[in-house]
Order: structure tokens, then sequence, then C-alpha cells
């Protein structure tokens, strides 16, 4: 998984935190499972420091920042269009 991907759950941006307590609560149940979420965690948290080095904003404000447009209509068109797809190809 890419770090977007974990900044974003469903249609909207949220902390790695949030981000981390929804994937433990969906695929953490079992033991071998969670040990890997874990693990990725750590590297995703070392992988935000890094971006965010030389950016003049914390990975905290990325939501406010990015606020100023609402994407969801952006993502129902994306559907929208990945189902017109399916239809006429099918």
């Amino acid at each position: 998984m890419n770090y977007a991907d974990k900044r974003v759950l469903h249609d909207r941006i949220v902390s790695l935190e949030e981000c981390m307590k929804y994937i433990m609560q969906k695929y953490g149940k079992e033991t071998g499972n969670r040990q890997r979420i874990i693990w990725l965690w750590k590297k995703t948290e070392e992988l935000e420091e890094k971006f965010f080095k030389n950016i003049p904003f914390p990975p905290e404000d990325l939501n406010r920042i990015l606020k100023a447009e609402d994407f969801s209509r952006h993502i129902m068109a994306y559907r929208e269009a990945c189902k017109d797809h399916a239809s006429a190809s099918g």
C-alpha cells in the first residue's frame, strides 16, 4: 500500500492513527495479520516522517489543506464511469 492509501478512509482524509485503528479492527483479528500490520505501520510512520521532513506543514495539517475541495463528487463520478464501462463491456 502507498502512503496515500493509508491516509484515506473510504472517501475522506484521516490521520494514520485513525486508519490504523480501522485496519486493525477489520483485518487484525489473527495474530499473524496483526504482527504484519504493526510492522508495516512502523514503516509507514517512518515514511511519513521522511515525506514531511522538508514540507512546510506537518501531516496533521494535510486534511485542513486539502479539505478546501470536497472530493466526494469526484469519487461518485468515478464510480458511475466504472459502472457505465462495465455495462458497455458486458
